[in-house]
């Protein structure tokens, strides 16, 4: 007598590839985000319309357009992505997106830089590396998906203030997170947007004012929307305070995060 087995999963393309609609009119080449942290290359032979589907291959090894030909890149080497220039990059900026490692040298005069998209780590002169961390300087930073699953570091000047806003949560499962690397009293801030997103998790702070430190957990609540580290009492007192997030849910982003404070602890979580 004949049995049956219920199939649990059926192939349905090609290993490695994703798909998603098209916004931007997209071609062939192109390298866009996918919008877990990772990269894909669009395939196919023509360009696609507004809202059609198409597929992105999310690994394997592309030449990729140089910026310059004057650029150089080592096995290992970090290759950036300029969505609006379309070409590759030797070193982060605002929008870039990470599109993988440099797997065979690309010398000055070459057009092209052969990458391993979406691979954090290589051989060559990379091998055993990650992403540096994105220093955060300035007084105000607008984050998108080109810095998911990266570290920032605050290092604004001693009294300057640093101001981030995250983007929206969709549930990507994205990570990121942010570390003190100079002590600032002008406060370090992470804040979501739109304002309705939330925290959820807590914050653990101890204080180098108590003998033998004392800790506190600071719990979110239905509504907490922002971080502070005012670089006294509601924590970044330490190099190596961190905090780190990510995008669980519509509207959601876990948190969990280790501070010290000076003084008397105060919640570094508010709404706003």
């Amino acid at each position: 007598m004949a049995t049956t087995t219920t199939v649990r999963a059926l192939r349905r393309g090609v290993f490695g590839t994703v798909q998603i609609a098209s916004s931007g009119g997209n071609t062939e080449g192109d390298v866009i985000a996918v919008g877990d942290g990772r990269v894909g290359v669009v395939s196919g032979l023509e360009s696609i319309a507004d809202g059609d589907l198409m597929t992105l291959d999310v690994t394997g090894q592309f030449d990729i357009l140089k910026n310059s030909t004057s650029d150089t890149y080592s096995i290992g080497d970090a290759v950036w992505y300029d969505t609006v220039n379309k070409k590759a990059k030797t070193a982060f900026a605002a929008g870039y997106l990470f599109a993988g490692r440099c797997v065979k040298a690309s010398a000055s005069g070459d057009v092209y830089v052969y990458t391993e998209i979406n691979d954090p780590i290589s051989g060559g002169s990379g091998a055993g590396t990650t992403l540096a961390p994105i220093s955060l300087t300035t007084t105000a930073y607008t984050l998108d998906s080109s810095y998911y699953g990266r570290t920032m570091a605050f290092n604004a000047a001693a009294n300057a203030a640093c101001a981030v806003t995250l983007p929206a949560a969709t549930g990507t499962g994205a990570r990121m997170r942010f570390v003190v690397g100079t002590v600032s009293t002008g406060g370090y801030s992470i804040a979501t947007a739109p304002t309705t997103d939330i925290f959820k998790g807590q914050i653990t702070t101890a204080s180098t004012a108590e003998t033998p430190d004392l800790q506190q957990p600071w719990v979110t609540s239905t509504n907490s929307n922002k971080i502070t580290l005012s670089g006294t009492t509601t924590g970044g007192v330490s190099v190596g305070d961190q905090i780190e997030i990510q995008d669980i849910a519509s509207g959601v982003w876990s948190l969990i995060g280790f501070t010290t404070s000076s003084g008397s602890e105060a919640t570094p979580l508010s709404h706003v």
